[in-house]
């Protein structure tokens, strides 16, 4: 079992806070999941969002009704100190 340096990895975050747990990985440069990273962060408190691509419409829903619900739609998250 490999080990998460979490002061590197906090020193990452710090680096470059909107880095995605995917681009933490990796930085890290260790034999790990992504998911072990991400569990590290919230681990260390610290949170996340998700981002959007664009501003949600102000008129009405963006996807179309015939999309298909549960479907991931990004992993990218922005972690937040």
């Amino acid at each position: 079992m490999i080990k998460i340096d979490l002061d590197q990895l906090r020193q990452l975050v710090k680096q470059q806070p909107d880095a995605t747990a995917r681009q933490l990985h990796q930085r890290l440069g260790i034999q790990c999941s992504v998911s072990a990273v991400d569990m590290a962060l919230r681990r260390m408190g610290l949170s996340f969002k998700k981002r959007r691509c664009m501003p949600p419409s102000r008129i009405g829903p963006t996807w179309p009704n015939d999309a298909r619900s549960g479907e991931p739609i990004s992993q990218a998250r922005t972690f937040i100190a």
